[in-house]
């Protein structure tokens, strides 16, 4: 065992001017166990492990080599890390998205473009918000756009079907048109002394109820315009080279309450009208509308006209009617039994010694589809040519 030191001499001094001597180490501890047994060298004393070595029972350590225990918590001797701080979030981006979601496309759009330059100098957060305010701004124009193109297709139908185009009115019966399409929406005003496509002649109201469907209100329409056109001028083909035209409602027009039918007169096969039509009787009649006993004149050669003139007997004239009948039946049967009918009348009406002016002829129609067309006729026409008879050949 080290024994300590003796104490200084009190009664001693260092020389004049000379440092004192440092004080004495206070003696080390002898580690070694009683009994005089020292440890085997480089051994670390006995529950004390030595630096950098693991435990014996293969529990890692954290302890340093310095021999400094580390903290339980694991953040180090001076405490956790602070946090990095976070780029501030863009104010413009959240209003740009806010405006894209409630359809304030112009703005969002501004405010989105807005938004992605200042982010980009600042390095500010927000880029996803602007871009979402930009593409919420997107849809909406599309989807602008196809409500656009539906309005106005049902805009363009509905003024269509109720024949009232914005800011135009339609032909008042009487009043001539030009016609750029098939519905009534197509219709524009002009004068009836100058070319035009048609002019209009009656219109009226069908009953009311639910929608009847295309055909049949197409049926309804047809009949109607035909009875009432011919009430109104005695026949539905009042010019030679005129048709009647009509213009039904349709399912959308229905449903918001049109129930307008319109009758009108238009140029046959594409040609054009240039005068008035008279809104009344004037004589004009197809053939097919002629009656037994009238005397007519035609604009052209008989075969070549649509259309015949009622005119007095004792007014000079082209022909007589001797026989009006209908047929049954078309082809070649309506022929044979027209022309035998004919002969037979020629015979009852002038014997063996017929006028020496006239001569015998007949004409004949058949449409299926059309009752009004299922008829003859049997004609004494002026052999001198038009103009030339003043009397009429039938017996009173």
């Amino acid at each position: 065992m080290t024994q300590p030191p003796d104490p200084p001499d009190p009664g001693w001094a260092p020389p004049d001017g000379a440092a004192p001597p440092p004080p004495p180490e206070p003696p080390v501890p002898d580690p070694s166990p009683p009994g005089g047994e020292s440890p085997p060298p480089g051994d670390a004393p006995t529950g004390i492990p030595p630096a950098g070595d693991a435990p014996a029972d293969g529990t890692p350590t954290d302890t340093p080599s310095t021999g400094t225990p580390a903290p339980a918590d694991g953040t180090g001797p001076y405490g956790p890390p602070l946090p990095s701080p976070q780029p501030r979030l863009n104010a413009t981006a959240v209003v740009a998205l806010t405006c894209g979601l409630i359809a304030l496309v112009p703005v969002a759009v501004v405010l989105g473009i807005m938004a992605l330059v200042q982010i980009r100098r600042r390095g500010e957060r927000g880029r996803g918000l602007a871009i979402g305010g930009l593409v919420a701004s997107a849809v909406w124009t599309v989807v602008g756009l196809v409500v656009a193109v539906v309005l106005i297709v049902t805009v363009n139908n509905f003024t269509g079907s109720l024949g009232r185009p914005l800011g135009q009115a339609l032909p008042n019966p009487g009043e001539c048109y030009l016609q750029e399409g098939d519905r009534a929406i197509d219709l524009k005003n002009t004068a009836c002394d100058a070319p035009h496509h048609g002019q209009m002649i009656v219109t009226y109201r069908l009953p009311e109820g639910p929608w009847p469907g295309d055909d049949e209100v197409l049926r309804t329409v047809v009949a109607g315009c035909t009875q009432r056109v011919r009430a109104l001028l005695g026949t539905r083909t009042p010019v030679e080279n005129g048709v009647i035209q009509w213009f039904p409602p349709t399912s959308l027009g229905w449903r918001a309450g049109d129930r307008e039918a319109r009758c009108a007169i238009v140029g046959r096969e594409g040609t054009e009208l240039t005068a008035p039509i008279a809104m009344r009787d004037v004589g004009v009649r197809e053939w097919a509308e002629l009656t037994t006993g009238q005397c007519i004149n035609f604009p052209q050669q008989m075969e070549q006209s649509f259309t015949v003139r009622v005119v007095g007997c004792t007014t000079p004239h082209a022909a007589q009617v001797t026989l009006a009948f209908p047929l049954s039946r078309g082809g070649g049967w309506a022929r044979e039994q027209t022309e035998a009918r004919c002969e037979k009348r020629w015979r009852e009406l002038f014997g063996r010694r017929p006028p020496a002016e006239v001569q015998p002829t007949f004409r004949w129609w058949w449409d299926e589809d059309d009752p009004t067309e299922q008829k003859a006729v049997c004609l004494a026409i002026a052999m001198g040519g038009p103009d030339t008879l003043t009397r009429s050949l039938l017996p009173r």
